[in-house]
């Protein structure tokens, strides 16, 4: 191999290389990007209210809205397989009316139980904080569920 392929090989591979090193650099930017959006996405009252707090507090209402959230999983899980078997009842070739509201009134009951967990949750986290934590973090509680996941308030 002559000097002048050597050094052409070489300076090939040192773009490839500086491409590649770029290319994963930005990949991770745009990862840690996505991550941060969507963790602002999924509550964004309850966590932009809570950066007013001291972060003591901030770490103690975490816990408490994370036990909470915790405990109301199985209820969503439930409403979840519920709305499923409605519509597994809705599409079968002989459709059963009684049991899909059936199905469907399970779904609502699971739901509503777990958002009482929440709420529960969250007002009892609230019970420990002054009068303007309190003021901070009551908007959390203007919003329904589905809304809060999309950042936009209830109407």
């Amino acid at each position: 191999m002559s000097s002048r392929t050597g050094r052409t090989l070489l300076a090939a591979s040192l773009v490839l290389n500086l491409f590649l090193l770029g290319a994963g650099i930005g990949g991770a930017v745009m990862f840690d990007r996505f991550k941060e959006r969507e963790h602002a996405r999924r509550a964004p009252a309850l966590h932009a209210a809570m950066s007013d707090l001291p972060p003591e507090r901030q770490e103690a209402l975490r816990a408490v809205v994370r036990q909470a959230a915790l405990a109301a999983r199985p209820d969503f899980r439930e409403a979840r397989q519920a709305r499923r078997r409605a519509a597994e009842l809705a599409a079968a070739p002989s459709f059963d009316p009684a049991g899909v509201r059936a199905e469907l009134a399970r779904a609502r009951d699971a739901e509503l139980r777990g958002r009482l967990k929440l709420e529960n949750g969250l007002i009892g986290a609230m019970q420990d904080l002054d009068a303007s934590g309190r003021a901070a973090i009551a908007p959390a509680l203007a919003r329904s569920p589905g809304k809060a996941r999309r950042g936009e308030p209830r109407r």
